[in-house]
């Protein structure tokens, strides 16, 4: 199955401070609004009526979250887009796509300069991480973090193989539901 771009990054296209995108899902009603690193969940209201100042800059086929670089003083966020990807095979209904690129996007205005990012994207790209979206037939993301066993126990995430949780706190800490099917964040796993 050829799966499609079904992300797409709007920035704010007069650039005020502070910097601002919005996340949407071209297939749900559901955005998240990026500003003052702070994230929150916009309606499909709200983001019809915020689109309006905003330009489209990228595309994605998942989000794996937020990596938050601290450098001195100050705090960098960048929003980890899911930008190349192949079908691996299929478990069940889902299918099950191997990483080969990604964009960090920065959650501030940027100058020219060192990419600090350079060696986690290289990591990422290695072709050693995996994530699936659920076929639309059951309520929650396909977690490939667990095996057969624990999946039919109702468990949580096993962490050893969660390797994006951490991408995760920054949208926690705003009180986005990453485990809510309407979630725009992958979860992956690793080989």
């Amino acid at each position: 199955m050829a799966m499609s771009k079904g992300f797409k990054v709007l920035e704010k296209s007069a650039p005020p401070n502070p910097y601002s995108i919005i996340l949407q899902h071209r297939n749900k009603d559901s955005a998240l609004l990026f500003e003052s690193q702070a994230v929150v969940s916009l309606s499909s209201q709200e983001t019809e009526t915020l689109r309006k100042q905003y330009h489209k800059i990228a595309d994605a086929y998942g989000v794996l979250g937020v990596l938050q670089l601290n450098s001195g003083e100050s705090c960098m966020l960048y929003l980890v887009l899911v930008t190349g990807c192949c079908s691996v095979g299929k478990i069940g209904d889902a299918e099950v796509f191997k990483i080969t690129q990604t964009q960090f996007l920065p959650l501030f205005y940027h100058t020219q300069g060192e990419d600090k990012v350079s060696e986690v994207r290289k990591l990422v790209n290695s072709g050693t991480f995996y994530f699936s979206w659920n076929s639309g037939k059951t309520p929650h993301l396909f977690d490939l973090t667990l095996c057969a066993q624990r999946k039919s126990k109702g468990a949580s995430p096993d962490n050893r193989f969660f390797w994006n949780r951490t991408l995760f706190i920054h949208l926690i800490r705003y009180g986005i539901d990453c485990d809510d099917a309407e979630t725009l964040i992958t979860q992956a796993t690793n080989t």
